[in-house]
C-alpha cells in the first residue's frame, strides 16, 4: 500500500471513531434522561397517591411542579441527528420617531400640598407641549404614586418628614428635530425630575421582521454549509424560536434576540446642542435567531 493509501486509511479509523463515540455518548445521556424522568415520574405518582389519600391541597403545587419537569425532561432533547445553528442580522436606519417619557415629582409635609404642587406642575408641562404642538390626546399618563417619607436612624424609621408623590407622562412625536429645545424646556420646570428619550422608526415591526427573515435565511445557509462538510443531507428545520426559550442546556431550541442602540449623535462632526439634548443620526436594529436542523444520512 502507498504511503498515500496509508493516510487515507488512517483518517478513516479516525473518522469512525469520532462516529462511534459520538454514539457512546448519545447513548448515556438517553440513559441518563431515562432515569431521571423514572425518578421523576415515581416522585409523581407518590405524590398523586399521598394527595388523593390525605386531601392535602398543600401538596397540589408540588404535583403541577413535578408534572412540568416530567414533560421538560421527556421532550427536551431530540431522538434523531440534529445541528443547531444562528443566523445574524444588522440594519442601521435613521430614526424618525421619539417616545419621551416626562417624571413628575412633589414633596411636602403634607398630602394635600404635595398633590397640588404636582397638578401644579402638571400644567405647567402642558402648557410646554401645547406651545409645541403637541396633541393632548396622544398623551399618556399614569396614576399618582404616594410615598411616605420617614427619618431614618441606624435603619429603623422614626418620625415622618413628608409626602412624595410622583407621576409619570408619555407619548411619542414624529419632531424628531425639535426634541432638544422641547427637553430643555421641560427639564426648567421645578417638579420635572427627569426627561427620558428612546429614539425609533415609524415603521419598526417591518424592520424586525425584515431582519428575522434574513436571519433564518442566513442561519438555513450555515446549516446547509456544515451538512456538506459532514457529507450528509440538511433536513428541514425543527424548532425556532424568537423570543426567550431556554432549556437546562442553555439556548438548545434556539433564542432570537432583539438589540437597538443608538449611533454616532452627533453625526461624524456636528456640534451637540448646547442644551446637551441630543438626536442620534442613526441607530442600530440587531437579530440573533437560533434553529434546530434535522440531519439526514
Amino acid at each position: 500500500m502507498t504511503g498515500d493509501g496509508s493516510i487515507l486509511f488512517f483518517v478513516s479509523n479516525r473518522t469512525w471513531m469520532k462516529y462511534y463515540c459520538k454514539v457512546f455518548f448519545g447513548c448515556l445521556c438517553k440513559v441518563i434522561s431515562c432515569v431521571v424522568v423514572v425518578l421523576i415520574f415515581s416522585l409523581f405518582v407518590a405524590e398523586c397517591y399521598y394527595y388523593l389519600e390525605l386531601k392535602n391541597i398543600m401538596k397540589l403545587p408540588l404535583l403541577i411542579l413535578l408534572l412540568s419537569a416530567l414533560s421538560v425532561f421527556a421532550s427536551e432533547i431530540p431522538a434523531f441527528p440534529f445541528t443547531v445553528v444562528n443566523g445574524e442580522a444588522k440594519s442601521k436606519v435613521r430614526p424618525d420617531l421619539v417616545e419621551i417619557d416626562i417624571d413628575l415629582l412633589a414633596f411636602d409635609k403634607s398630602s394635600e400640598a404635595s398633590l397640588d404642587t404636582i397638578n401644579q406642575t402638571m400644567k405647567l408641562v402642558i402648557e410646554v407641549l401645547q406651545k409645541n404642538k403637541i396633541d393632548l390626546k396622544v398623551l399618556e399618563a399614569t396614576d399618582y404614586y404616594k410615598k411616605t417619607i420617614r427619618d431614618k436612624v441606624d435603619g429603623k424609621e422614626l418620625e415622618i418628614l413628608g409626602y412624595e408623590i410622583s407621576r409619570d407622562i408619555s407619548f411619542r412625536w414624529k419632531q424628531i428635530d425639535k426634541y432638544p429645545d422641547l427637553a430643555a424646556e421641560l427639564v426648567k420646570i421645578d417638579g420635572v425630575s427627569r426627561v427620558t428619550s428612546d429614539f425609533t422608526v415609524s415603521n419598526e415591526d417591518e424592520v424586525k421582521l425584515g431582519l428575522i427573515s434574513d436571519a433564518c435565511e442566513k442561519a438555513k445557509k450555515k446549516a446547509a454549509a456544515l451538512a456538506s462538510g459532514l457529507g450528509v443531507k440538511l433536513g428541514k428545520p425543527y424548532a425556532i424560536k424568537d423570543s426567550g426559550f431556554r432549556s437546562s442546556w442553555g439556548e438548545l431550541f434556539g433564542v432570537a434576540e432583539m438589540f437597538i442602540g443608538s449611533g454616532d449623535p452627533f453625526g461624524g462632526g456636528a456640534s451637540p446642542n448646547l442644551n446637551n439634548f441630543f438626536v442620534p443620526q442613526f441607530i442600530y436594529f440587531e437579530v440573533t435567531v437560533d434553529v434546530i436542523y434535522r440531519l439526514g444520512k
